[in-house]
């Protein structure tokens, strides 16, 4: 009681200091807020805004940069309300932005006379009503605020897709409400940019007949991306087992869904980074790893070294290799396998016991 007492004098002291610092200190201690709130300096007052203090009252405040931390800080949907209609477009856009603003307001300021103000509503409505109106918006930045919007309805984003600016189709191509139709149309629009076509092979709504396209794109970099795609089927990765290039053999390798007979062949691959990746795969057979602990590069042999599917007669063989990294990665491999195999031993003797 007395600890509390104290700091309430030291803090009525700092309220009354003539140093704009010692005031600041108060507010931001959120001492007596409704009265610094009124102090002539507007740092002072800032510190009240900035700690969520007095807010109602501040929202009222002659510096637009305390408004607009009134409507970035307060969840008072009332507040927000009254803040959009502020005379400062920077204000108008952190109200935009505020979850906390109801939807009428929000749709209020899609009809702001700043594009800013516009895109930022845009983004934060969580309904698709109006978003096709807005995708007409003469302002670029407002159309890639609604192609973003993953509440914009199919239809929608397939009249922005046909837009000329890249970056709105990219903002399309990236959205998961956008249909395969849609996405087939951007992957083979003749004028797309490699980016836009990266997010279609992303996109978990292209279909297999896209992805089929893309997996012979001209740029591995989408070619990659197919990849990651989770609806990818065999004869894609069959495709892509071909492909000119390395990174996309490596990684095809490296896929924990390709078959026996798919890693047989990339074994075999000119590349040793391929047959590196096929080393690493857990799922890679004992007879490829078996074939892979012949080969000419240390790096593949250590990385069948460390497989945990590599038969012990294999590691016995790699223990006396040639170069000392596969022979201390072999040595470990053996070194961890006794040890789990005396854990196990130790817990069945414990069990019989019991």
């Amino acid at each position: 009681m007395f600890e509390k007492f104290k700091e309430n004098r030291q803090l009525a002291k700092l309220a009354k200091s003539d140093n704009w610092e010692d005031r600041a200190e108060a507010a931001r201690r959120g001492y007596k807020p409704e009265k610094l709130a009124h102090d002539n300096d507007e740092r002072v007052r800032m510190a009240l805004a900035e700690n969520g203090y007095a807010l109602d009252t501040l929202a009222a405040d002659e510096n637009p940069s305390i408004r607009a931390k009134v409507a970035e800080k307060t969840t008072n949907p009332l507040t927000l309300a009254k803040l959009s209609n502020d005379t400062s477009p920077h204000v108008a856009r952190v109200v935009a932005q505020n979850n906390y603003t109801m939807l009428d307001t929000l749709y209020t300021l899609a009809k702001h006379s700043d594009a800013e103000v516009r895109a930022c509503s845009v983004a934060n409505m969580d309904f698709s009503i109006h978003l096709d109106t807005l995708a007409k918006d003469e302002n670029v930045y407002v159309r890639a605020a609604v192609a973003s919007n993953p509440n914009a309805l199919p239809e929608t984003l397939e009249s922005l897709a046909e837009g000329k600016q890249m970056f709105v189709r990219e903002a399309v191509a990236k959205n998961p409400n956008t249909d395969a139709k849609t996405l087939y149309k951007l992957a083979t629009a003749k004028d797309n940019a490699i980016w836009v076509r990266i997010e279609v092979a992303r996109n978990s709504n292209t279909d297999i007949k896209t992805l089929n396209i893309l997996s012979t794109d001209k740029e591995h970099s989408v070619r990659l991306t197919v990849l990651e795609n989770e609806h990818i089927n065999e004869e894609i990765i069959k495709t892509l087992t071909r492909d000119s290039c390395v990174n996309v053999r490596a990684t095809v390798a490296e896929n924990l869904k390709i078959g026996v007979s798919i890693l047989a062949t990339l074994a075999q691959d000119e590349s040793w980074e391929v047959r590196l990746a096929v080393a690493r795969n857990p799922k890679t057979s004992k007879a490829i790893l078996a074939e892979l602990a012949k080969d000419n590069n240390w790096l593949v042999r250590e990385a069948v070294a460390k497989n945990s599917h590599t038969p012990s007669e294999v590691i016995e063989t790699l223990i006396t290799d040639s170069d000392i990294g596969v022979r201390e990665a072999a040595k470990e491999t053996k070194t961890c396998r006794q040890s789990v195999k005396q854990d196990k031993h130790k817990r069945n003797s414990y069990q019989e016991r019991k």
